[in-house]
């Protein structure tokens, strides 16, 4: 039988178990939009030293904030939010979950976390950016109530692959809600 579901704020110790989870979840996410020889490549080790650079890491720099689900201690996904370049504005930086344990609702309790943690912050509004063609994702974020900024569409280069990416927003969050109409995770 496997254990609840536990959200919390990660620490510095959580990195290399949060990178595992970002690699693991990058290769499922974008294989057929990235080519496999840079999803191949793609490490743990460097993942975690992002997280943990000290001027750009997240789990370091206190603008950001990074909350992981865990059950039995073990890392299943993690959100990551902080400030935009523009004032009262969140970005959310990333959702990912363990491939295991996508479609039992995880991501809508992180992503309501990270709702709750912009208001909490008073910032009156969240944007994020994604690959176009993930189209898994734009699902989920249109799902919570987002709006895709046609307009900010624009090409990037990744790993050699060039790529599209599109902005969502939630241009006020007073309205967006935290609690209530979110299920529990279905973890079997």
């Amino acid at each position: 039988m496997i254990g609840s579901v536990h959200i919390r704020h990660a620490l510095r110790t959580d990195a290399r178990e949060i990178a595992r989870v970002h690699v693991e979840a990058v290769r499922v996410a974008y294989k057929n939009i990235y080519a496999d020889e840079h999803l191949k490549k793609l490490s743990a080790d460097r993942m975690a030293m992002n997280w943990l650079h000290e001027e750009k890491g997240h789990l370091v720099n206190s603008e950001y904030v990074v909350f992981i689900a865990l059950i039995d201690d073990k890392v299943i996904g993690f959100a990551d939010i902080g400030p935009a370049a523009f004032k009262a504005v969140a970005e959310l930086y990333t959702i990912y979950l363990d491939p295991a344990y996508i479609g039992k609702g995880l991501g809508s309790h992180l992503f309501r976390q990270c709702i709750a943690n912009a208001k909490k912050r008073n910032f009156q509004a969240m944007k994020l950016t994604v690959l176009s063609a993930n189209v898994a994702a734009r699902a989920f974020y249109e799902h919570m109530q987002g709006c895709a900024l046609p307009e900010t569409e624009i090409e990037i280069v990744t790993g050699g692959t060039r790529a599209k990416v599109i902005t969502y927003e939630w241009s006020d969050l007073s309205v967006v809600r935290t609690e209530g109409r979110a299920k529990s995770p279905r973890i079997s």
